[in-house]
């Protein structure tokens, strides 16, 4: 029987893979090929489709101070099943959809099920699964988002092309919400034989031993509030910068295909390469791809494809800076007793970045009549993360 319930933990693995495809692929990764079919509605604008981005944004940032008491109230299974559901009918209201309303109300459900099923579901279930040993798991989970990336953009193209816009969203909110009753079923919330918990090293306990001062530290949120409007937005706009500047649609949704391969690979070279180098220089060496990537991307559209798919890919590998980066940062920066706290606050500042930085695409694009605008902005950003990354943190 122990051997029975060993192999179980392989079933718990493949449904924390499946809610981060659904849970953060769905309405995140694999979205933007939906962005220039829903700007092109005759209700909508560009601005529109921003709008209903950064609301995204906004809900899953509200949602992030009610998941504690959400997993306290609901145990794991049935709070990740209903976070499912949440995410697909998010979907499903896209599906009905014709006017920037009922968009926003959507892109606000979908939001609330990207936060509380999405990556803290999964971490909650892992860890009650494997303990400390969770970290290979981890990483096999987080790839559902990018495989959602890498397989959703061309079975969506052929939906909307064969079909509709709304056909499209219908198809994948009931698929949403099927993963959604399988996870139900599938998921248990412990292992009948415990298993060691996770616990903060004798390091964190005391926090980092790395201390800056009140003023600098808040300079560093803001460049995380920076990094989350890079890396989440910028993502996000990728099919419409190329379809607006004379790509086809083809071409539109396997940039989203590949770069979400980039994703995948980088994901798993990431931690590798800050084991190897430290925080301090493989943040800089993230930020820098991430910089030239961006750079690279303001000169793409209306050029060659292998250039939209190679400056796509550079950017993408750029923002897993994000997926080790601030998770070490969190830690090696806590003051003592505080790195709950502080863990907070650059989620919070991560997230923000996405809703506030995500309203100016549209809005670039609306006045100019290109994404390409925004994209420079981007550079900029990174430019200001960089200097105050390499001016604050501790190269020790």
């Amino acid at each position: 029987m122990g051997g029975v319930k060993n192999k179980y933990k392989y079933v718990i693995t493949l449904c924390a893979f499946l809610i981060m495809f659904v849970n953060v692929g769905c309405p995140s990764t694999s979205f933007g090929v939906y962005q220039p079919y829903i700007v092109d509605q005759p209700n909508m604008t560009h601005f529109y489709g921003s709008l209903i981005v950064s609301l995204r944004s906004l809900a899953s940032l509200v949602s992030m101070f009610f998941i504690a008491a959400y997993y306290k109230k609901l145990d794991c299974r049935i709070g990740v099943a209903l976070a499912t559901m949440a995410t697909g009918l998010g979907f499903i209201i896209f599906s009905f959809s014709d006017n920037v309303v009922i968009y926003s109300l959507g892109s606000i459900v979908m939001g609330v099920g990207y936060s509380l099923g999405g990556a803290s579901g999964m971490t909650l279930l892992l860890d009650n699964w494997y303990g400390n040993k969770a970290s290979v798991h981890v990483g096999i989970a987080t790839s559902g988002s990018s495989f959602s990336g890498i397989f959703l953009p061309s079975l969506v193209l052929f939906f909307l092309s064969t079909f509709s816009l709304g056909f499209s969203f219908l198809i994948e909110g009931l698929l949403i919400i099927a993963i959604g009753a399988l996870l139900f079923v599938l998921i248990r919330n412990k292992p009948k034989v415990p298993v060691e918990t996770s616990k903060s090293s004798p390091v964190e306990d005391k926090a980092s031993g790395v201390s800056i001062s009140k003023l600098k530290y808040w300079i560093f949120v803001f460049a995380i509030f920076l990094l989350g409007g890079v890396a989440i937005v910028g993502v996000n706009f990728f099919s419409i910068l190329f379809s607006t500047a004379g790509a086809s649609a083809e071409v539109a949704a396997n940039v989203v295909a590949f770069s979400s391969i980039a994703l995948c690979v980088s994901k798993l070279v990431t931690g590798f390469v800050y084991d190897k180098l430290g925080a301090f220089w493989g943040s800089i060496l993230f930020a820098a791809i991430l910089l030239a990537g961006a750079v690279f991307i303001c000169f793409a559209p209306g050029q060659s494809e292998v250039l939209a798919y190679a400056s796509s890919c550079i950017f993408i590998v750029g923002c897993s800076i994000a997926t080790v980066g601030i998770s070490r940062w969190s830690i090696e920066l806590s003051p003592a007793g505080k790195r709950e706290r502080t863990i907070r606050d650059f989620q919070v500042a991560y997230t923000s970045g996405g809703f506030l930085i995500g309203l100016l695409p549209g809005t670039i694009a609306e006045i100019t009549g290109s994404y390409v605008g925004f994209y420079a902005i981007l550079v900029a950003a990174v430019i200001i993360f960089l200097a105050i990354f390499i001016i604050i943190y501790p190269k020790h």
